[in-house]
């Protein structure tokens, strides 16, 4: 801004063209918010809810299929240093709640162990 500042006198200066002070000052004004827009969008975006990176998003696919499960509805967010995870899982209908509970339960922990702060919300449903 002071660069602009002082090239703007300097030509006003030379030119003597005086229209060139409020052109040159809209400029500085202009680059300015631009500058404010980009500082807040940092500092408050680790604040707002969104998408987890696609790293991580592959990270989760890549797992469930490691481990042959059936996925669907796949939801996930992130809010400051946490990232949650909802899914639906397709299970055989055979399975007992307790055998479908320990399936969840290491898909979460499989989960919790490749990505730091992450809660798993696992909804099963029998396959179709």
């Amino acid at each position: 801004t002071s660069l602009g500042v002082g090239t703007g006198l300097i030509l006003i200066w030379i030119t003597g063209w005086r229209i060139l002070d409020p052109i040159i000052a809209i400029m500085v004004a202009l680059i300015i918010l631009r500058e404010s827009y980009r500082l807040l969008k940092k500092a408050f975006s680790p604040l707002l809810d969104s998408s987890l990176s696609e790293d991580e998003l592959n990270t989760i696919k890549t797992s469930l299929e490691e481990m042959g499960i059936s996925f669907h509805s796949l939801r996930t967010r992130k809010s400051g240093p946490f990232r949650f995870v909802d899914m639906h899982i397709e299970m055989p209908g055979i399975l007992s709640l307790d055998q479908v509970h320990e399936k969840c339960n290491k898909i979460e922990s499989k989960l919790e162990k490749r990505i730091p702060n992450l809660d798993v919300n696992i909804h099963a449903e029998p396959q179709k």
